[in-house]
């Protein structure tokens, strides 16, 4: 179980690498998340009540990680948050179903490829 949640964790840490930007997510493709010294991934699935959406997230230096499981009809999104100092914004990531697709906001901002 240890070995599964670091081998897991590391996938976070590499997925966390690569340029943060929101973006449109295809369905079962994962997308990376980013919530400062959290960090994660976020895929979906259509189901027959709505998309089916799954965020797994893990502080980088934890092995144990947080798993979000929530199922989104049109117009619905979902808010991700992680805390920062007294008197600063929290870091957040808003997955949102629009228009038939899942669309991910960074701090507000959709993020495309």
């Amino acid at each position: 179980m240890i070995m599964r949640t670091n081998a897991l964790l590391a996938f976070f840490v590499l997925a966390a690498a690569g340029a943060a930007q929101a973006e449109t997510v295809k369905p079962v493709a994962a997308q990376p998340i980013n919530l400062g010294g959290v960090t994660g991934i976020a895929y979906y699935t259509v189901e027959p009540n709505g998309y089916r959406v799954v965020a797994t997230l893990g502080a980088r230096d934890e092995a144990t990680a947080v798993r979000l499981d929530v199922t989104l009809g049109e117009g619905q999104s979902v808010v991700l948050s992680s805390p920062r100092g007294v008197g600063e914004t929290a870091e957040t990531v808003t997955l949102a179903r629009e228009a038939g697709r899942i669309v991910v906001y960074e701090q507000g901002a959709a993020v495309t490829n």
